[in-house]
């Protein structure tokens, strides 16, 4: 059996216990820029999604790489996401503050 998507970020972030995309954002700090984001930095969409940022995929930022685990792919993964349809969709760009020394 595979990882869900908050299961993936509370792995990676070390976490001492599984974390869900309600419960992600209340140990994180609300990024209101998202060009402030960084590696190791999650999209998070309450009681929907989160995946984490690895890189900005254009130099215009409106292309986001990302690493996620989806039921749809059914395995972790790459993919790139548009900015403005995350955005529209309500994901919120945070970050996990002992992370914040990379």
């Amino acid at each position: 059996m595979g990882v869900d998507c908050s299961g993936l970020v509370s792995r990676i972030w070390r976490l001492p216990r599984k974390e869900s995309t309600r419960s992600l954002p209340r140990m994180c700090r609300r990024l209101d820029d998202w060009n402030e984001l960084l590696p190791g930095d999650i999209l998070n969409r309450v009681d929907r999604h989160t995946m984490i940022f690895v890189a900005w995929a254009d130099p215009g930022r409106t292309q986001l790489r990302v690493i996620e685990a989806t039921v749809r792919e059914g395995r972790v993964h790459e993919s790139v996401h548009g900015r403005l349809e995350l955005q529209r969709r309500g994901y919120q760009a945070l970050r996990y503050p002992p992370l914040v020394t990379r």
